[in-house]
């Protein structure tokens, strides 16, 4: 390690891909918080790094490029290319988005958020299936320490990436601080008005696919009593991904009677008061490796409905009402009892914020630095 600063290398592919940067995921979300809480850090310096064929025009300032802009492939992931100038760069290379180089002379510290496309291949795009598969294992070995973001994960990145648990660390997520902070009456008015909001709602946040289990939440809302699902639409959040070609033309071909509102493109800006205004979040998701909507949710004061599987209980704790998302019933009288039972949200509003606090970028950050000078 060099004297001076720790200068950890931070993947920023996914921010700064003119195919990705535009809308961003969960990992997304991820790499910036960590990038932004790592720079405040007392020595430490953070500097981007970008595999692929990024244009040179959207590189941000100070990246290296990694192997090089002609090796945009998985191969990187296989073959250890000559990284003598990424280490004079950098001290140890943290990788969030699975493009987990196998580098010479240089750490690596990769976050691993879940195993679904090996656990449940089902889930995920056929093409090119099993190739990305043994790519994605085979780049899994490539890190020297390996971070996941609930306990829940440990054993899924033991089982399907064969990671020893022995190299596995947990850092959860956190949630930004503007997330507390209440948004002036006029802009809540306004967020309203321009997406016809009404007194009430559930929301759900989360890219439409099959493991976030819209449809079912969707038939449960339309199971309620036509008076309860007009005084409570659902308002669904989320672009359109892969495996939801079925759900997206149930979705616009709603109606006003339907009492189902998607709302396919929001602005950042947009989506805390959107949040604000709800009534309830309602993220029956089958498989999370932590769920941010969740802990978004706490934050800004809203009663959650969320599931018993995967890290979702972990997260929730006693601050959430917890259905078997499998069991559309069970959902349904979910969605009723939340509706109906003003004491009950009351309850679980004070409880989720409470329960928020546990989950702050800045201890992320710090523990992910920690182990970063472990390695070094």
């Amino acid at each position: 390690m060099s004297e001076g600063p720790l200068r950890i290398g931070l993947s920023e592919t996914l921010l700064c891909d003119p195919r990705t940067r535009d809308v961003l995921d969960g990992i997304g979300v991820y790499t910036i918080a960590m990038r932004d809480h790592l720079l405040r850090l007392p020595a430490t310096r953070v500097v981007p790094i970008v595999m692929g064929r990024v244009p040179t025009e959207d590189l941000p300032p100070g990246a290296v490029r990694y192997p090089g802009p002609s090796r945009a492939g998985p191969a990187f992931s296989i073959v250890p290319w000559h990284s003598e100038r990424l280490a004079r760069s950098i001290d140890v290379l943290f990788v969030t988005d699975y493009r987990i180089p196998a580098t010479r002379r240089l750490p690596v510290c990769a976050t691993l958020h879940d195993a679904i496309p090996l656990s449940h291949p089902h889930w995920a795009n056929a093409r090119y299936r099993r190739i990305k598969n043994l790519v994605m294992r085979a780049a899994a070995a490539n890190a020297d320490r390996v971070i996941t973001i609930s306990h829940a994960m440990v054993g899924e990145i033991v089982r399907h990436y064969r990671v020893p648990e022995s190299m596995i660390s947990i850092v959860s997520p956190g949630v930004d601080a503007r997330w507390y902070e209440r948004e002036p009456a006029p802009v809540l008015a306004d967020v309203a008005r321009r997406y016809g909001l009404p007194d009430a709602y559930f929301l759900f946040v989360g890219t439409l696919q099959p493991r976030k289990n819209v449809e079912r939440l969707v038939a449960a809302h339309a199971s309620l009593p036509d008076a309860l699902r007009a005084r409570w639409p659902l308002v669904i959040v989320g672009r359109a991904g892969w495996g939801a070609d079925d759900l997206v033309r149930r979705l616009r071909a709603a109606t006003a009677d339907t009492h189902v509102h998607w709302l396919e493109r929001v602005p950042d800006a947009d989506l805390r008061p959107l949040y604000q205004l709800a009534g309830a979040l309602a993220f029956p998701s089958l498989y999370e490796g932590f769920g941010l909507p969740v802990v978004e949710a706490f934050a800004s004061g809203l009663p959650v409905l969320t599931s018993t599987v995967t890290s979702l209980p972990e997260i929730a704790g006693d601050a959430a009402l917890l259905v078997d998302p499998y069991n559309q019933d069970e959902l349904a009288a979910a969605l009723a009892r939340m509706a109906m039972d003003d004491a009950l949200r009351t309850e679980l509003a004070a409880r989720g914020l409470v329960r928020a606090r546990r989950f702050d970028w800045h201890s992320s950050a710090q523990a992910a630095r920690d182990l970063f000078r472990a390695l070094c």
